[in-house]
């Protein structure tokens, strides 16, 4: 019982600081180099983390002074977190654009025709197709802007955010978090995007579908032992068997240096079968076993 006592105790510290998330390089082999690329690539490459889309799905006249003080606070508002450094190491075609127009569309020595006009949605648009993009310095935001047909209206545009050193899966969990909530709160509609959100919203669910799924496994080998045990405490002790090993390998995951992912939670719901197949057939020879000595009744269990 000490024994028993001591083991459960471990595992339940081991599920309080069970750690979340997929550590890539675990996934390669141990002489593989993506493993080795991964780590290194960690150690000394990780001051910058991803550069997170911000997606403006709405048309909006981009012209208009109002809408481009209305997107320059969204994007502050993206570049003032805990998460993300600030507008210097952001990426925004539309300050370039504002930038150039100023030192050059602006100019009052061009011709009229090659002027912009800030408050004309023609000049404003003649002038980003037909030259800030026509220039080899802004060309890469060509992929930022997205025109219609006529190339008249700009339809959808992205702005990029750089994100700062983020250390764990939680951070990270957060941080998207984090950026959804800035999207979803701004006031033009918005999306933010990396490919990386693909694994950080796994973050978001491993642990609760973890325990849904062991919660819903439990209760069914429970109902199962209620039919199939020759008295309702038996299937009750198996239960209680199946919840203990559980914890156990779920605790004992953060001493072996195992993360919660969705590779581990599948080994995890394994363990139900495997930990039923063994108590409940020790459960169901002690009782069906005729004699009055304990020692007798163990070795019946025993075979």
């Amino acid at each position: 019982m000490i024994v028993f006592l001591g083991y459960l105790g471990v595992a339940i510290w081991g599920c309080v600081q069970l750690r979340e998330g997929v550590q890539l390089s675990k996934l390669a082999g141990d002489a593989s180099y993506v493993a080795r690329f991964l780590e290194q690539d960690d150690r000394y490459f990780s001051e910058y983390d991803i550069r997170v889309a911000v997606v403006v799905t709405e048309e909006l006249d981009y012209w208009d002074p109002d809408v481009q003080d209305r997107v320059e606070n969204i994007l502050a508002g993206f570049e003032d977190t805990a998460f993300t450094y600030g507008k210097n190491e952001s990426e925004s075609w539309l300050r370039d654009f504002l930038a150039y127009t100023d030192l050059i569309c602006s100019n009052p020595l061009l011709p009229p025709s090659q002027q912009l006009n800030s408050a004309d949605k023609t000049s404003f648009i003649r002038c980003l197709r037909n030259r800030f993009l026509e220039r080899s310095e802004f060309t890469r935001y060509a992929q930022d802007i997205e025109f219609n047909e006529l190339g008249t209206e700009i339809i959808a545009s992205r702005f990029f955010v750089q994100t700062k050193q983020i250390d764990g899966t939680i951070r990270e969990k957060n941080m998207m978090l984090k950026m959804r909530d800035l999207a979803s709160e701004a006031s033009v509609e918005a999306i933010v995007y990396h490919p990386a959100f693909v694994c950080y919203d796994q973050y978001t669910a491993i642990l609760p579908n973890t325990l849904q799924n062991l919660g819903i496994a439990t209760a069914a080998m429970l109902v199962v032992s209620l039919f199939l045990m020759p008295h309702p405490i038996n299937a009750v002790w198996v239960t209680l068997a199946i919840a203990s090993i559980c914890t156990g390998v779920l605790g004992f995951m953060t001493l072996w240096a195992v993360n919660l992912d969705s590779v581990s939670m599948i080994n995890i719901i394994m363990c139900i079968g495997f930990s039923v197949d063994f108590s409940a057939h020790i459960v169901y020879s002690f009782v069906t076993a005729e004699g009055n000595s304990h020692r007798l009744l163990l070795c019946h269990c025993g075979g």
